[in-house]
């Protein structure tokens, strides 16, 4: 088993480092870094919300977030207003621009694991893609459950 964990350690740390590498070289003028991508697949499918709301999800610290925003405001693919529930906060929205620019991104990617899956089975797409969701939400469940850990010792 260490065996296992040992090469699924390595090989998760060479599969970031191809996926980005892939993202910078192949994808044209479609680029977004990591967490513009997300950050605006996420306006695009939840509609505006708060940074907060936007960190939380994401189990991010909200100056984080807070610094990623100005960038996506000044290429004008988010906008930011006064919330009018709290006007000491903001919403977060997605532009049309942010809509367009978000589908060419997509597009690339979709092209991109088009291409390298193109000899893989349709059962063994899907049994991938399984397996990393599962994989994915396990991690998202421990790191929900670190956080309420932490929550409950302060």
């Amino acid at each position: 088993m260490d065996d296992i964990l040992q090469r699924l350690e390595q090989e998760v740390a060479v599969f970031a480092r191809r996926v980005e590498s892939a993202r910078t070289r192949t994808y044209g003028t479609a680029q977004l870094d990591r967490s513009a991508y997300l950050l605006l697949l996420f306006l695009h499918t939840n509609g505006e919300c708060t940074p907060r709301e936007y960190a939380t999800t994401f189990a991010l610290d909200i100056s984080t977030v807070s610094r990623q925003i100005p960038p996506l405001v000044e290429m004008g693919l988010i906008e930011r207003h006064l919330s009018p529930a709290d006007r000491r906060s903001s919403v977060l929205q997605l532009t049309e621009h942010g809509i367009e620019k978000l589908q060419e991104v997509r597009n690339a990617r979709r092209n991109l694991y088009a291409e390298v899956l193109d000899d893989w089975t349709e059962d063994e797409q899907r049994q991938f893609l399984y397996l990393l969701e599962r994989f994915n939400e396990r991690l998202k469940k421990r790191a929900d459950e670190r956080a309420a850990e932490q929550k409950d010792g302060q």
